[in-house]
Order: structure tokens, then sequence, then C-alpha cells
């Protein structure tokens, strides 16, 4: 074998997924290695393709994301592990191209970062937008009326998501991402 696009045409990036733990489901979708998937989103068959991040790629740059590594060193562990004997790293194509991925990659990180920032801000003012309909609506009218537990509710929640909103317009950007983390961790409980 002499360069990595013959290694490809050997493995394809489904056979890398499953053979380095991802389960595709019969569709041939896994959730994205590259962002945080509730849902399947990545397509692996030939080449792989998530439709949330829009990333795409071969056996070979499926592997790198995987274990870290460097496209050659990718190639050699996919090669060693399919028993593909003769692999000499040839350069071509891919050296331009590893150059390419790398800024694509950070652009694509910043990319990520801010959709996932602006997602839980799209959240949190959705949970005020509902705690303050259920605060004004909900409130007793009298005194000796009973509280109903959607204003209970909204009398204690509405401290928590505010804060949390402060944080994620205003905070610096160590605190918004250890805020994400936090209601992260909470979602995956």
């Amino acid at each position: 074998m002499r360069s990595f696009e013959e290694l490809t045409m050997h493995v394809t990036a489904r056979q890398a997924a499953e053979a380095y733990g991802l389960k595709p489901d019969r569709r041939g979708m896994v959730r994205c290695i590259f962002h945080l998937d509730k849902e399947p989103s990545m397509k692996v068959d030939e080449r792989f393709y998530c439709f949330g991040c829009g990333r795409t790629g071969d056996a070979i740059d499926l592997t790198a994301q995987l274990f870290g590594s460097d496209l050659r060193e990718a190639a050699e562990k996919l090669a060693e592990d399919f028993g593909l004997t003769g692999l000499e790293y040839v350069p071509d194509k891919r050296k331009k191209s590893e150059q390419k991925a790398d800024s694509e990659k950070i652009a694509s990180q910043d990319e990520i970062w801010n959709r996932k920032l602006e997602f839980y801000k799209d959240i949190l003012l959705l949970q005020r937008r509902l705690l303050c309909h259920f605060k004004e609506y909900y409130a007793p009218k009298t005194i000796d009326e009973k509280w109903d537990d959607r204003f209970s509710l909204a009398l204690d929640k509405m401290p928590v998501v505010e804060y949390r909103l402060d944080i994620l317009f205003f905070g610096t950007e160590k605190e918004q991402k250890g805020l994400i983390q936090e209601m992260e961790r909470r979602d995956g409980d």
C-alpha cells in the first residue's frame, strides 16, 4: 500500500468507527464525536458526515480525531489494526490538507463553542419567559388563596435562571464554559 488514498479504499469510515467502539444504528448513524450530540447526527459509511456540525472525512480523519493523533499516525494505526501491510507514507495532497484541516478545526471549535453558548442563552431566555408567565398568571389573587405550584416554581427558579443568564451574557469565557459544563452534567444525570 503506497498512500493514504489506497488505505481508504480498503477501510471505510464505518469499519473504523465500529472497530474503535462506535456503534452505528441500522441507518449508519452515530452520535457525533465533534460536538455534544444527544441524538445521532453523524452518518458513517465510506466516509462520515455530521448533519449537525458539518464535519466530514474518511476513515483516517475519523481515526485521527478519535485518538488525538495526526493523519500519519492514524493511517499507520488503521493499517496495523486492519492487517494491511506495506503502508508507506507517501507525501500527497494530505500535507496541505492537514494544515488546512488544522486551521478549520480551530475555526470549527470556535464555531461550535459559539453555537453552544447561543443555544444555552436561548434555552435560559425561554425558561425565564415561562417563569415570568407563571409568576404573573398563577399569582394568588387574594391573601387567603392557596399558592399554585407553578407560581411557587417561578419564585424558586427565577433567581437561578437570571444568575445563569448574567453569566452567559456578561461573564468571562471561563465562567461561561464552567456554567455550561455544569448544566450539561445535570442534563446527563
